[in-house]
């Protein structure tokens, strides 16, 4: 038994932590009071402010990355981030910040760049991009077969983009059409106009 002044109880040794530099070898306070006291110092000024010197040195920099690409970590935060309530946090996060004024500057920077238009370009190029953009087509032939004709249409000058349909604070990204008539043949330009966002919340309820 070894008494922890810090909830002033006896406890049995196995409470308490092991440390060579005690005369007894176990550490002044208990397992749960030592556990307190660190957590409290962490959400401190001075405990933030260490921390924040300590990861800055280019030794932890460095090895927090090496730690961060090893197999182990990677497959813990792959299993982290396929818990159904990650993805829906992550999901719900992505819908906001894409909403926000700094989601869409940020985007539209993106896009307007060299390097994005490069890698698009390098992607649909490649052997990877071709097929997927074939299977996709074969697997949906009637809505690429619409959205191509839509595509001429807006080119070409027979049929204008409008604003989105539900002009709301919510509108985020590009206006695109809704095909909300179906993807027959002679509803290929019957559309509604959206913004991407709204778009999306469409497809997805359907």
């Amino acid at each position: 038994m070894k008494y922890c002044p810090a909830c002033e109880s006896d406890q049995d040794d196995s409470s308490f932590y092991s440390d060579k530099a005690k005369r007894d070898g176990l550490s002044s306070s208990c397992r749960v009071c030592t556990k307190s006291r660190v957590a409290r110092y962490k959400q401190s000024a001075i405990g933030r402010s260490n921390r924040a010197k300590w990861e800055s040195q280019p030794r932890v920099r460095a090895r927090t990355r090496e730690l961060n690409k090893s197999p182990k970590r990677l497959a813990t935060r792959r299993a982290y981030r396929n818990r159904p309530e990650v993805k829906a946090k992550e999901a719900a996060y992505g819908d906001s910040y894409a909403r926000s004024d700094r989601g869409q500057e940020v985007r539209e920077k993106y896009r307007a760049t060299d390097e994005r238009k490069e890698s698009l370009k390098r992607y649909e190029q490649s052997d990877k991009g071709r097929a997927r953009k074939r299977a996709y087509r074969d697997a949906n032939l009637n809505e690429a077969k619409a959205r191509e004709a839509l595509n001429r249409a807006t080119r070409f000058g027979k049929m204008t983009r409008g604003p989105c349909a539900h002009l709301s604070d919510e509108c985020a990204g590009l206006i695109e059409g809704h095909h909300h008539n179906g993807y027959d043949k002679a509803h290929w330009l019957d559309v509604l106009w959206l913004c991407r966002h709204h778009h999306r919340q469409i497809h997805r309820a359907a």
